[in-house]
């Protein structure tokens, strides 16, 4: 019982955020909050370089997902990108636990 509820609270925190997050993904516009700074980042590494980039103290990871794509799309849609992936991700992970802890 206690399983179900937490579990229902979970699935309606995701939904709403995955709400929230579309909203705000498709609404604003480019460059606030932390979005600037990753922006200046990735123009930094077009600018300086790789090397540069990371005595500064970028993400590595983070760049290493959306540089390529930045090549590709607009930067900020690139990171937009990336971070949905990282979210889809964190999910499946979330499912994946779940199942194996079901399992036992």
């Amino acid at each position: 019982m206690k399983n179900n509820y937490i579990a229902s609270i979970f699935r309606i925190s995701v939904a709403g955020y995955l709400l929230l997050a579309q909203y705000y993904f498709l609404s604003k516009r480019a460059g606030g909050g932390d979005e600037a700074l990753f922006l200046a980042d990735l123009q930094l590494i077009d600018v300086s370089g790789w090397t540069a980039a990371v005595q500064k103290g970028i993400s590595i990871p983070h760049m290493l997902l959306t540089y390529p794509a930045s090549l590709i799309v607009e930067p900020f849609i690139a990171l937009r990108a990336v971070n949905i992936l990282l979210f889809s991700g964190l999910l499946l992970y979330f499912y994946k636990v779940r199942n194996i802890r079901q399992l036992n």
